[in-house]
């Protein structure tokens, strides 16, 4: 994932402007075929294709077995629990991965927020929410925020996003998206777990996202799944699978899109409904296109996608991901060296003592109803 620099890319009003004048004139794209990515699987999804990466993964993946054996492969054993190597994985937190979703927004984002059409709002968030899936596709597992962690970046055009994360175990993140002048604000929470069966992975994908615009419409929609194929051999796809609901209650609209319109995965369908009547049908891939109508208003050749740019150190709090230890370690040393992993394990210590603190604190204050102050050395841990 690539970000630059508050210092490399300094926010400038005639930037924000022109960014903002784009959005004004958006139009759908005059692109045409049934396009797929190359590259894109066979099946459907998001194929791995550099070795280097697929070899660290299953060497990970084989470690796992090892220990837990059993379990692992029986789907009965949640992923997210297992303590993943340092050199295996991302080099930054899923608090910066969420960010991402983001990249998409001065464009398309910014688009529905401008237009006073509650149909075109609701077609150009659908379009953002598929055009940003092949933008933030990645196969290497990011860090797990520790809790209390924190991600504060901008977009060129001024928005402001604001991540965190709320809670260990389930991990649990929140973000919050503010668009220029206040033009919308999206937030969400989201939460994973991950089982193994032989060969793949099932990522399920808890939460629910929201964006308020300035004229008082507030759009709901959930979140999807993964599924990580050819995870032990054969080519590793990753696919996005599941159905999206969205309601916009103001203007009486509800529409979906669902993954797996045709034996190609990624193919995808849906609707568009207002007075629960059908507006407009949807089709499309999120490894190439999305029409409404068979209008395009996407395709993936014509992707604009723009920079995260993190807050400046000078502003950055202390619990923000770059401030991570085993990140910091990473950066002055070979990500294969012992000192990354053995940061990572000593943030994993703390996360543990601190679950094992919070219980005792529960634990004491219902055996003392109305406890309002806790004596740490009173606890059983």
């Amino acid at each position: 994932m690539e970000t630059k620099s508050f210092s490399d890319q300094k926010l400038s009003l005639d930037r924000k402007e022109e960014l903002l004048e784009d959005a004004r004139n958006w139009k759908p794209t005059q692109e045409t075929g049934d396009y797929r990515k190359e590259g894109a699987s066979s099946g459907g999804g998001f194929a791995l294709r550099d070795k280097a990466l697929v070899s660290k993964l299953r060497s990970a993946g084989w470690e796992a077995i090892k220990r837990i054996g059993k379990q692992l492969l029986g789907g009965r054993l949640n992923l997210i629990g297992i303590a993943f190597p340092f050199k295996c994985a991302a080099d930054y937190s899923m608090l910066e991965a969420l960010a991402g979703m983001a990249r998409v927004n001065p464009y398309i984002m910014n688009a529905a927020a401008l237009t006073e059409d509650p149909i075109e709002r609701i077609k150009l968030l659908l379009t953002a929410s598929v055009s940003h899936m092949e933008v933030c596709n990645t196969f290497e597992k990011p860090l797990n925020p520790v809790m209390g962690e924190t991600y504060h970046a901008y977009l060129e055009d001024g928005t402001q996003i604001f991540c965190e994360q709320t809670c260990h175990h389930p991990p649990i993140s929140h973000i919050l998206i503010e668009g220029p002048d206040n033009l919308y604000e999206f937030s969400m929470y989201t939460g994973y777990s991950a089982k193994a069966g032989w060969n793949s992975v099932k990522v399920n994908v808890i939460g629910n996202k929201t964006i308020k615009f300035k004229d008082g419409t507030s759009i709901t929609w959930n979140n999807m799944e993964d599924q990580i194929n050819s995870t032990l051999y054969g080519t590793m796809v990753r696919q996005v699978i599941g159905r999206q609901d969205y309601k916009d209650e103001k203007n009486h609209i509800t529409a979906y899109i669902e993954t797996g319109a045709k034996k190609v995965q990624d193919y995808l369908k849906g609707n568009i409904c207002q007075y629960g009547q059908e507006i407009y049908t949807i089709n499309g891939n999120y490894n190439g296109y999305l029409e409404f109508n068979g209008e395009r208003y996407w395709d993936i050749r014509e992707t604009k996608v723009f920079d995260i740019i993190p807050s400046p150190a000078s502003s950055t709090l202390p619990s923000d991901s770059r401030c991570r230890i085993d990140l910091i370690a990473c950066k002055a040393e070979d990500k294969d060296s012992d000192i990354p992993q053995d940061k990572k394990d000593e943030l994993e210590d703390l996360q543990r003592h601190d679950a094992k603190l919070r219980k005792a604190v529960g634990d004491y204050r219902a055996e003392n109803p109305g406890a309002k102050f806790v004596d740490i050395s009173l606890l059983k841990i």
